[in-house]
């Protein structure tokens, strides 16, 4: 049994996650306080900037785009006093955190990677609308297409 540091209740050792250079060898506070101070912190200017930068890692690497150009300080360092970030991030605020309305940085030319001067900032919908739109008009044909059938012969 362990008391969490921050709802103070006392639960079982399952109920925190390790941490190895604790003595008990767990967190300090429990699995379901962490899980809500993350969710808080990706509500900040800050810790969404993080989240697009982590995102936008990914997205290269699952289309096999190099990594982004800047490191995720640079990212944020760059942004966190942006007007037009900053717009953005309170109209997603005030939205409810709505995914609609959540700050999104599109890549102006889809066949290169995230570097400055490639990205622009735009609502989620935004940047989900021009991506369709470009599908459909025949400017993005870099999109997988489904394997119908093979012949082996």
């Amino acid at each position: 049994m362990k008391v969490c540091k921050n709802c103070k209740e006392e639960k079982e050792a399952e109920d925190f996650y390790l941490r190895n250079d604790n003595k008990d060898g767990l967190r300090n506070q429990c699995k379901a306080c962490d899980i809500v101070r993350i969710k808080n912190h990706s509500k900040t200017k800050e810790g969404k900037l993080k989240a697009i930068y982590d995102s936008q890692t990914a997205s290269s690497k699952h289309r096999r785009h190099e990594s982004p150009t800047y490191t995720k300080k640079e990212f944020v360092d760059r942004f966190i006093n942006d007007l037009d970030y900053i717009r953005h991030y309170y109209s997603w605020c005030i939205s409810n955190y709505s995914k609609k309305y959540s700050p999104s940085f599109d890549r102006k030319d889809d066949y290169k990677g995230y570097s400055f001067e490639n990205i622009q900032i735009m609502y989620w919908f935004e940047n989900n609308e021009k991506g369709n739109l470009d599908i459909r008009e025949g400017r993005n044909n870099k999109q997988a297409k489904g394997v119908i059938g093979t012949n082996i012969k």
